[in-house]
């Protein structure tokens, strides 16, 4: 009777596995299946930087290099404080402020993105607009990416807006990262006479750097496909921004503010579903890449 009951047990869990997968293959067929018509009417046309659906112009740059802009600020704020923040956690704080810390940055996984956006828009903004970036233009304008107009909204506030999300995310796999750092290691530098910072720099966060990576890698993934957070705060303009202060419009708002517009236009249509595919791949991608560098860390240190 066992034997049937794990048997079954087996076959449910395999039934499930393949049931999820299923589901994500499925959806990624559909949405290549629904850019074929524009991929196959404008091909490398749609890198170009015009972006007019009335008059069929469906050029996509714009929204890839917003979308890039905005989430390489977000990872020149996000990294050194989440990769400090886990160092803290893991080398320096009292057990009870550890488990806090970690805590509230699992926390922060279940806040909705759209709290973030509506509070950038209430509070960051004016900000931006009014203090950080008349201070920028007046003291750094001559330098092109700090040139500009003090609106507020664009790829300063995006990536602001971002960083914040993903510290969280970035500090609480770093955690778990640096957890792994081997104890016999860090014993072997207290021997040599290692003070406890040099222990936590030069062993825990050297050894744990490939980990860290990973981290980052699944942080570009929440970031380049985050979409209300960024919705209200990046002023949606189909351009190229030059400029940290310009405006800009990413990936995600694109399809939000504009699928239910394009009913009636296949290829307007179409060309959404190619930013949806292309959004799509280069999330699997930083997940697949993630998932590698911690199974290399794993089997480094004979973890399984």
């Amino acid at each position: 009777m066992s034997g049937v009951i794990e048997k079954t047990g087996k076959r449910l869990l395999f039934l499930s596995s393949v049931i999820a997968t299923s589901v994500v293959l499925f959806i990624a067929v559909m949405i290549f299946v629904g850019s074929i018509p524009a991929l196959s009417k404008f091909g490398f046309k749609l890198l170009g930087t015009k972006w007019n659906p009335n008059l069929g112009q469906y050029g996509l740059l714009p929204f890839l290099i917003s979308s890039i802009y905005v989430v390489i600020i977000s990872l020149i704020i996000a990294v050194p404080i989440g990769v400090l923040s886990a160092l803290f956690v893991v080398e320096f704080s009292p057990k009870k402020v550890r488990e806090l810390l970690e805590a509230l940055f699992q926390v922060n996984f279940s806040i909705p993105s759209i709290i973030y956006g509506f509070w950038g828009l209430i509070f960051i903004i004016p900000i931006l607009r009014d203090k950080v970036q008349p201070f920028l233009i007046k003291y750094l304008g001559f330098i092109p990416i700090f040139s500009g107009k003090p609106r507020g909204f664009g790829v300063l506030a995006a990536g602001i807006i971002l960083a914040i999300m993903i510290i969280p995310l970035i500090a609480a796999i770093s955690i778990e990262v640096m957890k792994l750092v081997p104890e016999e290691l860090k014993l072997s530098a207290y021997a040599l006479g290692a003070s406890k910072s040099e222990v936590a720099f030069r062993v825990t966060l050297k050894v744990a750097f490939p980990g860290i990576g990973a981290a980052i890698l699944l942080s570009l993934g929440r970031a380049i496909g985050e979409t209300m957070a960024v919705l209200w705060v990046t002023g949606n303009v189909a351009m190229i921004p030059k400029s940290l202060l310009d405006p800009c419009y990413v990936l995600t708002s694109v399809l939000v503010n504009e699928f239910g517009a394009s009913v009636g236009d296949p290829y307007h249509t179409s060309a959404l579903f190619c930013i949806a595919f292309a959004l799509l791949l280069i999330s699997t991608l930083f997940v697949a890449c993630s998932k590698f560098i911690i199974w290399r860390i794993e089997k480094r240190w004979g973890r399984k």
